[in-house]
């Protein structure tokens, strides 16, 4: 039941684009384009342990669309422009395609970013534009920063507290973001599929449960007929010493 009411929420603030800022929601309704298209930070598949970070690495472009071409995109701002629908961010896969992204550098105790975040197939090139010089530190503290004074990457600490971006460090208090907004129509995917074998393993148990009752049923029916067949058994032979006694009394009058 938590696993289903846990689905239902989630399904339910998918649904009904809480947290969206108003263009989303007008595109979704509005524009047959968008109406099954999730937004970006929707589609990200990672571990648990990096949601916090990317949240917060993907705050500026979490909530854009991505189209297949720029007459899409045309198009999409045209339709909020006429209707006085608010803004919206968009990829354009026709152009992403076109930039020449360079492999991620190998760094010790540095984890690529383009290796950790997921998306379809068909998004790859954006995700290796997005995220081929962004790395994570288990703790950045332990690291020897000078080293990569001279590279264009940006180190996110896994705890939460400090980003080395080019020339700035800056940091503090842990994140408030939570991880929450990050891949949630793959986490209802997940989830529904958790709930389907839940059920069928469910539906196993159950019918063991039944086919166990019936069978102590059945025993206990043996059971019974055992038991009387015992005891009628036990009186024919007190039956039969009643008489034989009976017998005995009689001869000695």
């Amino acid at each position: 039941d938590s696993k289903k009411n846990e689905y239902n929420l989630l399904k339910s603030m998918i649904d009904n684009l809480e947290g969206f800022p108003e263009s989303i929601k007008f595109l979704k309704k509005n524009v047959s384009l968008f109406e099954h298209k999730n937004v970006f930070s929707d589609l990200i598949v990672c571990e648990e342990k990096y949601k916090i970070d990317i949240e917060g690495l993907i705050t500026g472009y979490g909530n854009y669309f991505i189209v297949d071409t720029l007459f899409d995109a045309q198009l999409s701002i045209r339709k909020l422009k006429e209707q006085n629908a608010g803004k919206v961010g968009l990829f354009v896969m026709e152009l992403v395609k076109k930039i020449s992204t360079p492999s991620p550098k190998s760094f010790k105790n540095l984890i690529p970013a383009a290796e950790v975040v997921k998306l379809d197939k068909q998004y790859e090139a954006l995700a290796s534009y997005l995220f081929h010089n962004i790395y994570f530190a288990e703790n950045i503290e332990e690291l020897n920063l000078a080293e990569f004074e001279n590279e264009n990457i940006k180190i996110i600490d896994l705890q939460g507290t400090a980003i080395l971006d080019k020339h700035a460090l800056y940091g503090g208090s842990a994140s408030l973001f939570d991880g929450a907004q990050v891949g949630r129509s793959r986490n209802l995917e997940a989830l529904n599929a958790e709930i389907i074998e839940l059920d069928k393993e469910v539906a196993i148990v159950e019918k063991q449960h039944n086919t166990l009752l019936k069978e102590i049923e059945d025993l206990k029916t043996k059971t019974k007929v055992k038991e009387i067949e015992e005891l009628q058994a036990k009186f024919s032979s007190v039956k039969d010493e009643f008489a034989k006694k009976s017998v005995m009394v009689e001869q000695t009058k």
